[in-house]
């Protein structure tokens, strides 16, 4: 019946990236917020990957794309809104402040698109890597390899996140 959110990061992700972390967060939120108010069910996913990368630095993208239930799950989607509705209005304000925070960070807010084509709001951000963590890699390249795994979860895009996470 509401929104649920699932978080997708790419394998190639450093354990540790150097960022202002509380800014990102604050250009983030308003982006969610925007798709969230716009949703009438479904799953919001956020994927974590790296672009850019020269050295130590890189670019952070941070991606949100809104995936509709199947058919036999959907539900009415809401009305779309007249150009001066109030949450076109308050829409146009979040994106608007979710751009001039990404500015600060050096960032950009764009629409773009993804992998398997889908459409999604970026929040792309620079970013340094923290150095190499022996640790943190060590146990991402072990793992779950070799072994079984049954994955049980209703919501696809979270369970293609797992999926993707565990090969």
């Amino acid at each position: 019946s509401g929104v649920e959110l699932c978080a997708e990061v790419s394998r190639e992700m450093p354990a540790r990236l150097v960022a202002d972390a509380a800014r990102v967060q604050q250009a983030l939120a308003p982006l969610v917020g925007h798709l969230v108010c716009r949703a009438s069910g479904g799953e919001l996913v956020l994927r974590a990957t790296l672009d850019d990368e020269h050295d130590d630095e890189a670019t952070l993208v941070l991606a949100l794309r809104f995936e509709r239930p199947s058919v036999e799950e959907r539900r009415p989607a809401r009305p779309v809104a007249a150009a001066g509705d109030e949450s076109t209005i308050a829409a146009s304000v979040s994106l608007e402040l979710a751009r001039r925070l990404a500015l600060q960070l050096g960032g950009t807010v764009a629409i773009g698109t993804q992998r398997r084509g889908e459409a999604a709001l970026m929040l792309r951000v620079p970013v340094q890597r923290a150095g190499n963590d022996p640790l943190a890699t060590a146990s991402r390249a072990q793992g779950l390899r070799g072994r079984r795994v049954l994955v049980l979860e209703p919501a696809t895009a979270t369970r293609r996140a797992i999926v993707a996470q565990l090969e």
